[in-house]
């Protein structure tokens, strides 16, 4: 990985109090609470930043670089602790980690004795990290807030295409563009507010019908009991959200096209996750205290995180050692297996065509009798940490007849973490047999046939360890 710029990480620190007012945690002792912005500098053209989207049409400083900031926060054991980071990626910002890992209610201000629950982490002297990565999130209720530049070509912004999709479950009448309140949304470019299309359609696959034009605008509803003396409403015209006359109907799925400008390189976010805990595990001039190990996890949205982070080669710094030690993705659904492949899956299993037989069910038609066609197993694989040196045998294994769909998401000289979560394998393969000892059979001879070095251990997507062709 080619070297970046000498000091990506600055952090000022701006408070350093007591936790749980001094409170000793049994088998490490007090804890204290650190605030700090952490200002990042990235060079734009190094190979360790190509996998961040519009990089190259970030604003740069006068040395070339890229720069932006983040909030962070960390609780850290006074007497050092077992010397083992825990980082949380905030759940669009929200900190989680103690409520799940301690027992403890849900806050975005740990201070009190209260908020550390049983103090699962404190007793076992974890340093805990909150670092902001998620750079399109508004002020408020205590989120950590990552500031990212603006794409622009030159002195302008980006403008381009964009669609969102709204689905409510009760009556509203105008919602932000991004679909959350937190969440900044893409504005309408003025040319983009005079072309946009709003269709909404009942189900999925139902004819989508266009909403004339005079009946919904790109405004928000505001006042409706909170003004001083009146309960009276007002439409405000607002380039960040969408008002539609009479309200968005429950279950209804409503798609905005329009004209969007002012992206923000977001991608930017997973290199201040790398860049950060780098400097926290390998400056001696930082403020958590020594680091032997760095461990990461994140919930729902942030285990998707992860995993990007794993995939685009994040989880390695500037001189080749990893980032973190180990991952846990948790309840992060959205798995590597496609979810358009599940309907072929059902229909092979059962016989049934299952997107037919839902529309045969809204009409009051039964779906007719199913008989099995094949026999389909989906294997997912992994692999242990350490440095990919080769891949062997990919392409043969795809090329057996009986394979449908085959994904190793792993690439020569990746660094792979331990990483515990029952949908973040490295690959996954779909085999079709006549039947199950048939398919199983199948699948077996394509796990044998791939094989990954890692740190000069050939390791089978089996499982079993010596070269291809090599008993074992």
């Amino acid at each position: 990985m080619s070297p970046g710029p000498k000091h990506p990480v600055h952090l000022e620190m701006h408070s350093r109090e007591p936790f749980a007012t001094g409170h000793r945690f049994p088998g490490a002792g007090a804890y204290e609470v650190l605030t700090a912005t952490a200002h990042y500098t990235v060079d734009p053209k190094a190979a360790a930043n190509r996998a961040i989207p519009d990089l190259d049409l970030a604003p740069r400083d006068t040395t070339g670089n890229v720069r932006f900031s983040g909030d962070v926060e960390i609780l850290r054991p006074i007497e050092g602790g077992r010397r083992r980071l825990f980082f949380e990626w905030g759940n669009r910002g929200n900190k989680r980690a103690v409520q799940y890992f301690c027992d403890a209610p849900h806050t975005n201000r740990p201070r009190t004795l209260a908020d550390a629950g049983n103090g699962y982490l404190m007793r076992r002297g974890y340093t805990i990290v909150f670092g902001a990565w998620q750079g399109d999130l508004l002020p408020g209720d205590g989120r950590l807030l990552l500031e990212v530049p603006v794409a622009k070509r030159g002195t302008e912004p980006v403008r381009g295409l964009t669609t969102a999709e709204f689905i409510v479950e009760r009556p509203t009448d105008s919602l932000p563009l991004s679909r959350w309140s937190s969440t900044r949304s893409y504005p309408v470019t003025e040319w983009g507010a005079h072309t946009a299309r709003l269709t909404r359609r009942r189900y999925p696959h139902s004819t989508p019908e266009e909403l004339p034009a005079g009946t919904w605008r790109f405004a928000r509803l505001q006042g409706g009991g909170s003004d001083l003396r009146t309960a009276a409403t007002a439409v405000v015209p607002s380039r960040y959200d969408l008002h539609v006359d009479g309200g968005f109907r429950p279950g209804w799925i409503y798609e905005l096209t329009y004209e969007a400008e002012e992206p923000l390189v977001l991608g930017l976010g997973l290199a201040a996750v790398r860049d950060l805990v780098t400097h926290l595990r390998h400056d001696p001039a930082q403020p958590a205290g020594p680091v032997d190990y760095a461990y990461g996890w994140g919930r729902s949205q942030t285990g998707r995180a992860i995993r990007d982070f794993i995939h685009l080669g994040f989880n390695e710094d500037s001189e080749g050692r990893p980032v973190f030690d180990g991952l846990l993705p948790h309840v992060s659904g959205a798995g590597w297996l496609g979810g358009d492949r599940i309907p072929r899956l059902v229909e092979l299993a059962t016989g049934l065509d299952i997107e037919q037989a839902i529309f045969a069910a809204l009409a009051g038609r039964p779906a007719g009798p199913a008989e099995p066609t094949a026999t389909a197993i989906v294997r997912f694989f992994t692999f242990p940490p350490g440095r990919v040196d080769e891949i062997h045998g990919l392409e043969t294994a795809a090329r057996l007849g009986h394979v449908d769909e085959l994904t190793l998401r792993l690439c020569t000289g990746d660094t792979v973490p331990a990483v515990v979560d029952s949908k973040s394998r490295h690959g996954h393969v779909i085999v079709f047999g006549a039947s199950p000892e048939d398919a199983r059979a199948r699948c077996a001879e394509v796990l044998a046939a791939i094989e990954v070095v890692i740190d000069d251990t050939p390791v089978r997507a089996d499982g079993r360890v010596g070269a291809l062709g090599t008993p074992v």
